[in-house]
This record gives structure tokens, sequence and C-alpha cells, in this order.
């Protein structure tokens, strides 16, 4: 599973919301929720929280 799956299943399984932290913990470049937003498959409502 990509770093961009992981993120995206979490959301689902959290009701389309998560905490950076989470991933950052994991290892997860802060780039990889740059890259899903410019996409347009999230959107940052905050430095540490993201909706689906």
């Amino acid at each position: 599973m990509t770093d961009k799956e992981m993120i995206l299943d979490s959301l689902k399984k959290n009701n389309g919301v998560i905490e950076t932290k989470q991933f950052a913990e994991r290892g997860i470049d802060n780039k990889v929720f740059r890259r899903l937003e410019q996409e347009g498959k999230i959107e940052r409502i905050s430095k540490e929280f993201i909706l689906m």
C-alpha cells in the first residue's frame, strides 16, 4: 500500500477526518498530503487536520 492509499484508506475509516501527526509518526512526509490536496482528493482544514 502506498502512502497516498494509506492516507485515503484512513480517511474512509475515520469518517473523513484524520490528524497529520498520526502519519508523521509513521514517517509519512507532509509532501504526500500536499500532493493529495493539489489533486483535489483531500482538504486541509488546519495544520493538523485533513478532510476527505
